[in-house]
């Protein structure tokens, strides 16, 4: 697939999603032409210097990965009270 999209003349960071089926097989279900929140995580336990993590969503922590709010046009705050984050292993 991959070679496919280079011969094309993509060039850059390329995201595979995929999901694993009851009956074993991974199919690739969609490809996106930009860094992944897989890549981000990556880079946050590298510079955390974790050796195995999971990324997991929940209650906001303290470090979260993603803004806990926002602003809208109106100048409100919407807060989220579940965040992406990392779990050292």
């Amino acid at each position: 697939m991959l070679e496919t999209v280079r011969r094309m003349g993509f060039r850059g960071n390329v995201g595979l999603d995929s999901f694993v089926h009851t009956e074993g097989s991974v199919p690739i279900c969609e490809m996106n032409p930009r860094k992944t929140m897989g890549y981000v995580a990556l880079m946050y336990a590298k510079k955390k210097g974790f050796k195995q993590m999971r990324l997991k969503i929940g209650p906001s922590p303290s470090d979260p990965l993603l803004p806990n709010c926002l602003i809208d046009n109106y100048k409100q705050q919407l807060r989220f009270p579940k965040n992406l984050f990392l779990d050292k292993l």
